[in-house]
């Protein structure tokens, strides 16, 4: 969600980016089944994204192991580049590609 050097906050669970409201149209907010700790984190930041790391989001926001628990991840740590979605809630999304939108 957020590279080096931009200021990333949630709000109500509203994402900005240096100050602007993006359009999540990734994420998911389940309503049962919170953690009180997930539940908690529905506001985050303000922060700015260290030199060569980044604040990543996972898409089932109330139930995701990501940056607001433990920081940023320094880029020596990405492993890959995710090309499909490989499980969903939304079962029509599985196998959708990540880089063209579409499923192949």
């Amino acid at each position: 969600m957020g590279v080096e050097g931009e200021k990333v906050e949630i709000i109500d669970n509203k994402i900005y980016i240096n100050d602007a409201l993006i359009d999540d149209t990734w994420g998911y907010y389940e309503s049962s089944g919170q953690t009180k700790s997930l539940r908690e984190l529905e506001n985050f930041g303000p922060a700015v994204v260290p030199e060569y790391s980044l604040f990543v989001l996972g898409d089932n926001r109330h139930n995701s192991m990501d940056s607001r628990l433990f920081g940023f991840v320094h880029f020596s740590k990405v492993k890959g580049k995710a090309l499909y979605i490989y499980w969903a809630r939304d079962k029509s999304r599985i196998g959708t590609s990540l880089i063209t939108g579409s499923t192949e």
